[in-house]
């Protein structure tokens, strides 16, 4: 698919979709240290609002993950919210750290696309 023109949203345009996802399996956050390779971690709950009239996604990462230390570096990420058939990507995302493999490579080969 290529997008011909940008789309403007409002933050809390996709948030009964956002609640939903996280309800069936949980969001991607993704991030990345300074010289580090991206890191994608399955997160379970997070909290979206407005505050002092900007839109706000709260999420909490332990201080043992891999993704906090990038966090820390950077001051960076970005919340994905997948689409049903990404399953397995969740899942692995959930379940292998970033620290020991590159799983933002690793989701994105055939064999972790959902449908097998």
């Amino acid at each position: 698919m290529v997008l011909t023109r940008k789309l403007e949203v409002m933050a809390t345009d996709y948030v009964a979709e956002t609640y939903a996802m996280l309800e069936r399996g949980g969001l991607l956050l993704s991030t990345s240290g300074k010289g580090e390779r991206p890191n994608v971690m399955t997160i379970g709950w997070g909290l979206v609002g407005i505050l002092w009239y900007k839109p706000t996604f709260a999420a909490a990462v332990r201080p043992t993950r891999y993704t906090y230390k990038l966090l820390k570096e950077s001051n960076e990420f970005t919340v994905n919210v997948p689409n049903r058939g990404m399953e397995k990507i969740i899942e692995y995302c959930g379940n292998v750290s970033g620290r020991d493999s590159i799983n933002s490579e690793r989701w994105t080969s055939r064999r972790c696309q959902g449908n097998g």
